[in-house]
């Protein structure tokens, strides 16, 4: 009985997740919709990242800001990293992180660092406005969850944040 249930239970998920699919796929629409326009800087930054130059193109997914806006979180929480740990934390081969650094000092969201000690080593830490456009796109980010998760109920809203930190955690786990 417990088969067949997480059988209907997984099956029901993959529709949720068709689902959400479809609304990403029409996130333009659906931003418009609720008036969910970026801040200046935000949506200054998307296009100088979405145009950057053509070296830079593959590093950083063809141009998607959300290469850029997760590797701008890692360093904000983080602070300077070594381009080992860069890698690690992005999941990302360490030449990719190189190249995703080299970018981030190239246009001046971040600058290289020697570190105290071992000169050999060199770390990344973001600048003044590096750490001025993460914080403009997560008090965005902060707004726009705000009111999606306005269309729940507080019990609604601490069930999903409650049943999506289990889904991360489970997807954190290393296989056996």
């Amino acid at each position: 009985m417990a088969d067949a249930q997480r059988q209907v239970h997984t099956e029901q998920m993959l529709q949720v997740l068709q689902d959400f699919m479809e609304v990403l796929g029409e996130l333009g629409q659906v931003m418009k919709d609720l008036s969910l326009s970026p801040p200046d800087e935000v949506r200054r930054l998307g296009e100088r990242v979405i145009g950057m130059e053509p070296k830079y193109r593959s590093t950083v997914g063809g141009g998607n800001p959300f290469v850029f806006f997760r590797t701008g979180e890692v360093l904000y929480r983080r602070g300077n990293l070594t381009m080992g740990e860069l890698s690690e934390a992005l999941s990302v081969p360490f030449s990719t992180a190189t190249r995703i650094a080299s970018w981030f000092v190239d246009t001046g969201y971040a600058e290289r660092l020697s570190d105290p000690e071992d000169r050999r080593v060199v770390r990344l830490a973001l600048t003044d406005t590096g750490r001025r456009v993460n914080e403009a796109v997560q008090r965005h980010m902060a707004e726009n969850v705000g009111k999606v998760l306005g269309a729940l109920t507080v019990e609604e809203q601490e069930t999903l944040v409650g049943l999506f930190r289990k889904v991360v955690a489970n997807l954190k786990q290393t296989p056996e």
